[in-house]
């Protein structure tokens, strides 16, 4: 089983867009590549599969591009593959062959590149990574720049046999009260299994008297080993009310292959309640003082003959 994806990549952004380390120079050309940025395989152990990678060159200039393979792994929460460096650690990128080394394309051409894939008959069952290196190189006549840049298409290998999957919720970070939104509900989902996993994730937020917000998120794929970090900002400034967040993983088709937990939060602007509450009191106080002043400013609240007289007064 195998899935692939087509996406086009434009150099000038590499630097931010590649998950791989780049190094841009200002050109006056565009210079657009599309690859297979990752495909999913499934095999079992002394298996042999091969299968066919397109790059077409869609700039305007000719681009030079040197291959290899090599072994990734992934020691954040960021899901950013990383390049294992030691040679005492490369699995699966010795069990992988090309069919070219490297090849020159002109604007517009295409070409594919051929990988084939040999196992051996003890691999152990479980997941394992490596990435196809694309170094295109190119000179421009007119800036006398070079431009470099390093692309991959990431491979899952999936060995099919007894693996072990499991996954736990590592952290879940949402205070139980804050003044203004939104709720920003952030979470780590830990795998502890030898395959990677790529978590169906589902956020129900319910609040009295408002109807349920159902929010999924993106399925992305998280290596054996590491942790992989959730962000989902909700609801504006102005809210108030208590919320009620239900978390649901689902990382596996086995019972017990889902990761469920709920926490609420409330949003309550004190600061302004207080401002409010100080305007009305101080309102109160002033129409009493208004209304204590016009009870007793009342003629008609005095006797017949007058103010009454602290004092006598001696009689004329």
């Amino acid at each position: 089983m195998r899935s692939a994806q087509r996406i086009s990549i434009t150099l000038v952004f590499l630097f931010v867009a590649s998950i791989f380390s780049s190094i841009s120079y200002a050109a006056e050309d565009m210079q657009t590549i599309t690859i297979t940025p990752s495909i999913e395989i499934s095999m079992h152990p002394g298996e042999t599969t091969s299968g066919k990678l397109p790059l077409i060159n869609e700039s305007t200039i000719p681009l030079t591009f040197t291959f290899q393979v090599r072994d990734i792994t992934v020691d954040n929460n960021k899901g950013i593959p990383k390049i294992i460096t030691s040679n005492q650690l490369q699995i699966l990128s010795q069990w992988i062959k090309l069919s070219q080394e490297s090849v020159t394309l002109q604007p517009g051409e295409r070409t594919e590149i051929e990988y084939f894939i040999e196992l051996p008959s003890n691999l152990l069952p479980g997941g394992y990574y490596t990435t196809i290196l694309y170094q295109t190189s190119a000179s421009q006549e007119k800036t006398q720049t070079k431009i470099k840049t390093q692309l991959g298409t990431i491979l899952y290998l999936t060995v099919e046999g007894d693996y072990f999957k499991d996954a736990y919720l590592k952290s879940f970070n949402l205070p139980s009260f804050q003044e203004h939104g939104p709720i920003n509900p952030n979470f780590e989902i830990q795998n502890v299994g030898s395959i990677h996993i790529k978590p169906k994730i589902t956020l129900r937020i319910n609040s009295l008297g408002r109807d349920e917000v159902k929010l999924n998120l993106p399925e992305r794929n998280i290596f054996p080993g590491s942790a992989l970090l959730y962000e989902l900002p909700y609801g504006k400034k102005n809210m108030i009310g208590m919320y009620t967040i239900d978390l649901e993983a689902i990382y596996g088709t086995n019972e017990g292959q889902t990761i469920t937990f709920q926490r609420t939060v409330l949003v309550f602007p004190w600061k302004f309640a207080l401002f409010i509450l100080f305007i009305l009191n101080g309102t109160a106080f002033i129409v009493a003082g208004v209304m204590h002043y016009l009870k007793h400013k009342d003629p008609s609240t005095f006797p017949k003959n007058g103010p009454p007289r602290l004092f006598m007064t001696p009689k004329s």
